[in-house]
């Protein structure tokens, strides 16, 4: 593997350790640069129709996003292809990743997107230069340059990324290089990114190696409320993790990192002498929280449910004595069968496990 550290100077970030994610905040506030929010409310729908129909790129691009909430998919990618001929370069970045599911998830999707993400990118669009590190992953160089422009450009999840890679090249390495990737973490952290809390490969990554136990369960409680305001989007996860991913498993990215925010909260109990009982607890808080939320009426809360009835080795170290109050996945299958009915079109898309 060609080395990554070229391109990753103190010089070029103008790195030292960061404050941590739970410092007090700066007077001077930078607005934090994750993703956009890409729903489009009821009342505006027509003046962005109407705005599209004249050729405005970017009521072409919001259009684009309204159609693919909608899972009208074709839609979709047409309004943000018009919108990047138009000039819209965040939209060429949204079009790389409709193409990408589009040819699900494939290695002939993967070189499509990476086509459209490069113009992005190189037409200085943060979220293209993100695209092209991620699609480009299976050339290290390539795309370390892309994530290393989005993230000195503050792009939250490119920085994630681009340390997870710096870490997995720093096995063995000095101090000085273990502290420029922890810098990064933090700085993503500080930025808004969620999983950047459980991001590692080994002690000398995850939060929960680091920091003291209450700080530790502090920002993992930050990272699960975070994900609780989380929405379901057509694009769902494609920007919590280290490589594009499927969609809308295991209740998709709202339940999902709420599960791993859970996940991470039980690893991090792992040395505390009553860990049982806190694990019991914050077990039962998620599961009460999960039926709460289908009760409700979410169907993607059900199939959260689901994920865990049927994996639970996938998410939990420890079996402590908790359960959901009706522990039968059929009966939460065919509640979320139910609930999806009269919930909007994107829910149709939510996958079981298997």
């Amino acid at each position: 593997m060609k080395t990554i550290f070229r391109y990753l100077t103190l010089t070029a970030f103008g790195l030292c350790l960061l404050e941590t994610a739970d410092a007090a905040p700066s007077k001077k506030k930078k607005k934090a640069s994750v993703f956009p929010n890409v729903e489009l409310a009821a009342d505006k729908v027509d003046g962005v129709k109407a705005a599209a129909e004249a050729g405005d790129a970017e009521a072409l691009r919001k259009l684009g996003h309204y159609y693919m909430q909608q899972a009208q998919d074709v839609k979709g990618r047409e309004c943000f292809l018009k919108a990047a001929e138009a000039g819209d370069a965040e939209a060429r970045a949204w079009y790389a990743l409709a193409l990408y599911y589009q040819h699900n998830r494939s290695p002939q999707g993967e070189k499509l997107a990476l086509e459209q993400a490069l113009i992005s990118a190189e037409a200085g669009n943060l979220m293209g230069m993100y695209f092209s590190g991620l699609f480009g992953h299976k050339d290290d160089e390539f795309a370390c340059k892309w994530l290393e422009k989005a993230a000195k450009g503050g792009f939250a999840p490119a920085m994630r990324v681009l340390a997870w890679k710096m870490q997995l090249e720093s096995v063995g390495a000095s101090e000085r290089e273990r502290k420029k990737f922890l810098a990064l973490y933090d700085k993503a952290m500080k930025s808004g990114d969620i999983t950047s809390v459980h991001a590692g490969t080994g002690k000398s990554g995850y939060i929960f190696d680091r920091f003291p136990y209450a700080r530790t369960n502090r920002l993992l409680r930050q990272s699960i409320e975070l994900a609780k305001k989380r929405s379901l989007c057509w694009y769902d996860t494609c920007f919590d993790f280290n490589f594009p991913l499927d969609r809308f498993a295991h209740g998709a990215a709202k339940y999902y990192l709420v599960i791993l925010g859970y996940k991470s909260l039980e690893l991090a109990a792992d040395k505390e002498k009553n860990k049982m009982d806190i694990c019991t607890r914050n077990r039962k808080e998620l599961y009460d929280y999960l039926e709460k939320q289908a009760e409700m009426g979410d169907p993607a809360a059900c199939h959260a449910i689901v994920s865990l009835i049927e994996l639970p080795h996938l998410f939990w170290s420890c079996r402590p004595d908790v359960s959901f109050s009706n522990p039968d996945k059929s009966y939460w299958r065919q509640k979320a069968e139910a609930l999806k009915k009269t919930a909007p079109p994107l829910y149709r898309k939510l996958r079981y496990p298997f």
